[in-house]
């Protein structure tokens, strides 16, 4: 059991942020919405400095 336990903490090491190995789909979407917003605020902050 050990063992497995171990293989199972690998692979969710391994798996990509938004698989669903790693948060349920309520998270995912939580922190995709997070991500859209802080992408938002970077593409505002550029447009301001004239970038």
């Amino acid at each position: 059991m050990d063992g497995r336990l171990r293989h199972l903490q690998q692979d969710v090491a391994r798996a990509q942020a938004g698989s669903s190995l790693v948060a349920p789909r309520g998270l995912q979407t939580r922190v995709f919405d997070a991500g859209n917003r802080l992408s938002a605020g970077r593409d505002d902050l550029l447009a301001q400095a004239g970038g």
